[in-house]
């Protein structure tokens, strides 16, 4: 567990919290962005524009990416087939995009909803008395869905250390949270470095041995000497022959 923790740690660190804080800022302003369209009832496509947002939402997650590596990629349909050109698109750049048209939905239609139920009255008031657009928008409706955008932020920035599909199909070399926290495969800490062996006097066990898996002959005989059940055994006297076989067993002979 502790190695698991200090993953993420090493994450974050290493691969730049500053990152995961302005993607998931831009993606709630793009989300609030969306919503304020939407949200205004003059717009005649705001239904369907409604509809565009929630189609990421039932996609499963890597499809955007995939679909993006479709049209951009190597042979995509566009940047080969229609524009003639050859290149990689894997990398934070492409990620970063990918993200935001897959996350940004998230923070539309939460603060749509914020934005909707917004009294008109209060609005309609400031603009009477003289207010500009902007001054009413500023003083009035930013106010009152600024909870609604924090938790729309918060939401994204969940969504985007959970997402492990997208950094996985177009991330590339990129490391993400997400992915460091699969631990790597070592194979030099799969090899055993010591090894341990019956040790066994006149053909009867008497106790086991643990050595070095590379120790020679001499280092198991001395290690087998030295074990107090074998020096009861031999009653003190000398071995007549210690006989190591190796990784599989040592027989003493008294």
């Amino acid at each position: 567990m502790r190695e698991f923790l200090q993953t993420w740690i090493d994450a974050f660190h290493e691969h730049r919290l500053l990152t995961y804080a302005t993607a998931m800022a831009m993606r709630a302003f793009i989300g609030f962005i969306y919503a304020f369209v939407i949200s205004r009832p003059e717009l005649p496509a705001r239904r369907a524009l409604r509809l565009i947002a929630t189609l990421p939402l039932f996609s499963p997650p890597f499809a955007l990416g995939f679909s993006y590596i479709l049209m951009f990629g190597r042979f995509g349909l566009i940047s080969h087939d229609v524009l003639g050109f050859e290149t990689s698109i894997l990398g934070w750049k492409s990620l970063w995009a990918v993200q935001t048209l897959t996350h940004f939905p998230y923070a539309a239609l939460a603060i749509e909803r914020a934005l909707s139920a917004t009294p008109a009255p209060l609005e309609a008031a400031a603009r009477n008395l003289g207010s500009g657009g902007f001054t009413v928008f500023r003083t009035i409706t930013l106010p009152l869905v600024r909870p609604a955008v924090a938790g729309a932020a918060l939401v994204i920035a969940i969504y985007v250390l959970a997402d492990f599909a997208n950094p996985l199909v177009i991330g590339g070399d990129f490391p993400l949270v997400a992915t460091e926290a699969w631990p790597e495969l070592e194979p030099a800490l799969l090899v055993e470095t010591t090894i341990t062996l019956p040790v066994q006097v006149n053909g009867k066990k008497r106790a086991d041995v643990t050595v070095a898996r590379d120790a020679k002959n001499a280092e198991i005989e001395a290690a087998v000497l030295a074990l107090e059940a074998i020096q009861r055994a031999l009653d003190g006297k000398p071995p007549k022959k210690v006989i190591v076989v190796p990784q599989r067993i040592v027989n003493v002979v008294a």
